[in-house]
Order: C-alpha cells, then sequence, then structure tokens
C-alpha cells in the first residue's frame, strides 16, 4: 500500500484542505505516514498570502531533496 505525507502551514483553510485532501488519498488506498521518509508522495500545504510561510515551504522543500534523490519515483506536489 502506498503511502503519503501532508506537511501544512497556515490557516484553517489550510488545514481544512489538507484534511481533504487525506481524506481522498485513503479513498484511493494510500496510507498516512508521519514520516516523510517513507512516503510515496508528500504534499506541502501552504499559505500563499504570507510570506513566512512560503519561505518555510522553500525550506521545506529543501529538507525534502535528498529524500527525493535517494527515491526518484517519489512524488512532491
Amino acid at each position: 500500500m502506498p503511502n503519503y505525507h501532508i506537511w501544512t502551514i497556515g490557516c484553517q483553510m489550510n488545514k481544512a484542505e489538507s484534511e481533504r485532501l487525506a481524506a481522498l488519498f485513503e479513498e484511493s488506498g494510500y496510507q498516512a505516514t508521519e514520516d516523510a521518509a517513507d512516503a510515496d508522495l508528500i504534499v506541502i500545504n501552504t499559505c500563499v498570502v504570507r510570506q513566512n510561510a512560503e519561505d518555510r515551504a522553500v525550506h521545506k522543500l529543501e529538507n525534502f531533496k535528498p529524500l527525493k534523490k535517494d527515491r526518484p519515483d517519489m512524488l512532491i506536489a
């Protein structure tokens, strides 16, 4: 069974969107994982209104780079 990891930053709307995504992934046969290294799919859900949130998302992407390098089949959205 494939795994997904969602990293969310922002307002309650972002959190609600992440919950809806999680439900859709689980309906599609994915299982949640707290450890991004175990994920086949990573979603970064951030607020585009606040620069601080965008900066943190870019930093998080940098953290995920080694995971993608080790597992090129991993999807990051």
